[in-house]
């Protein structure tokens, strides 16, 4: 994405007060075309009509000519010292940006790529992921005994021999492995 920069210390400059409105208005919007047309300032004839909704006219050019914000060339018009008093960004440096974000993009992707590929750590206690009870109330439902570990159990081996997301569900729920490892977790 690109932006034009309009620097605050413009507010203070008679240069900038002294434009009229149209001149302010057509002065923006060719930092803005400059900018997404990654012209530099450069200015050609056919951009006039997107810097003012009336179109470009000669006493607004001149008018921002006179007070130093354009100047003019032989194919049209150009915002001078684009990276420097303009306060613009080269295009060549929003490419450069560009292409790294393109980069990094890709390298975070392939890290996040990376590690959905291994397999979870189903041994990890999830106890800490469980909000604990309100002081002075007992936890409520069914006790726990031996009998209700073994699915518990069952699928965790399950889980981690297989990389069964819906093992490792289970389990996290005290259920029995799923429907296609049960018969394996029953042999074990």
């Amino acid at each position: 994405m690109t932006d034009a920069r309009l620097p605050g210390p413009w507010l203070t400059r008679l240069a900038w007060i002294r434009l009229s409105d149209r001149a302010v208005r057509t002065f923006a919007q060719s930092l803005m075309w400059s900018n997404e047309a990654g012209s530099d300032g450069d200015l050609p004839p056919d951009c006039y009509h997107f810097l003012h909704p009336a179109g470009l006219n000669d006493a607004t050019a001149e008018e921002l000519i006179a007070a130093g914000w354009w100047e003019r060339t032989p194919t049209g018009y150009r915002v001078p010292d684009w990276t420097g008093t303009a306060g613009q960004e080269s295009a060549k440096a929003v490419n450069n940006r560009r292409a790294a974000n393109r980069r990094y993009q890709a390298e975070h992707r392939a890290r996040q790529a990376d590690k959905r590929s291994e397999p979870p750590d189903v041994s990890a206690d999830v106890s800490a992921d469980v909000s604990p009870s309100p002081a002075g109330q007992d936890r409520q439902g069914q006790a726990l005994t031996e009998s209700t570990l073994v699915p518990t159990r069952a699928a965790l081996e399950v889980a981690k021999e297989t990389g069964c997301m819906d093992c490792q569900r289970a389990a996290a729920f005290d259920q029995p492995p799923c429907p296609r490892h049960r018969q394996e977790a029953g042999a074990a």
